[in-house]
């Protein structure tokens, strides 16, 4: 913002929120099944991370 530039996630078409947005959902739906906080935690997490390592190894892109 201070350079007048957009941010780079933004530019980029890599899909950050939306495994992000996954890994909250199973978050909740974890702690709905009342599941251990840290197995939960752990496991939303994990998602997210090997989500992220899975569509930057395949490159896999949002369309624009």
């Amino acid at each position: 913002m201070l350079c007048n530039e957009i941010p780079l996630i933004l530019r980029d078409s890599r899909p950050y929120a939306v495994c992000t947005f996954a890994g909250c959902w199973i978050y909740l739906g974890l702690a709905e099944l009342e599941v251990d906080t840290i197995y939960n935690v752990l496991l939303s997490t994990g998602f997210i991370l090997m989500a992220r390592l899975v569509t930057f190894k395949f490159d896999i892109r949002l369309p624009h």
